[in-house]
């Protein structure tokens, strides 16, 4: 999402298998930097409906 490489790791190692992996962002407001126009917000990120990482990010 957005211009930049933005990294958002999950906060465990996922096990070998088939898995459901989901990335929701909620958007907070518009980004406060001129160069980065859009939304900023958090990532969330969830591997089998369960929550294993987020941060903020710009989109």
């Amino acid at each position: 999402m957005g211009t930049h490489l933005q990294i958002v790791v999950a906060d465990r190692e996922i096990a070998q298998g088939r898995h459901v992996l989901t990335a929701e962002f909620a958007a907070n407001g518009r980004s406060a930097d001129p160069a980065m126009p859009g939304a900023a917000g958090t990532l969330t990120l969830y591997v089998d409906d369960q929550l294993v990482g987020s941060g903020d990010i710009v989109t």
